[in-house]
């Protein structure tokens, strides 16, 4: 997920830089860069949140880690992989929305 904060990071920037100085990023032709970067970061974005919804029912199910021991709370382990889920959804989001934009560039080119 630290990928994923960087590259968010550096299309924050980029968003930035374009409203600044009024460079319109649909016709600089670089649209799918966006869209390959967009889709490689939902899918480590799913699998990152699939691996930690397996490893929370493989701790609490079936090694019961919150019984064993009283320290740890497994109802945080279950939040993570939520707010992990919501991440990948608004990254599915992301690049659905950025792959419409690229087609309906080229199809009205």
């Amino acid at each position: 997920m630290s990928v994923q904060l960087i590259w968010s990071f550096i299309l924050a920037c980029i968003d930035i830089y374009s409203l600044r100085t009024n460079w319109d990023l649909h016709r600089t032709g670089h649209l799918w860069k966006y869209v390959i970067g967009d889709w490689v970061m939902t899918m480590q974005s799913l699998a990152a949140a699939s691996s930690s919804a397996a490893l929370t029912i493989f701790l609490t199910t079936d090694i019961e880690v919150g019984r064993v021991d009283p320290y740890l709370t497994c109802s945080w382990y279950k939040v993570s992989v939520i707010l992990a889920s919501m991440a990948w959804s608004f990254t599915a989001a992301s690049a659905g929305s950025t792959f419409w934009l690229l087609v309906e560039l080229y199809d009205s080119a």
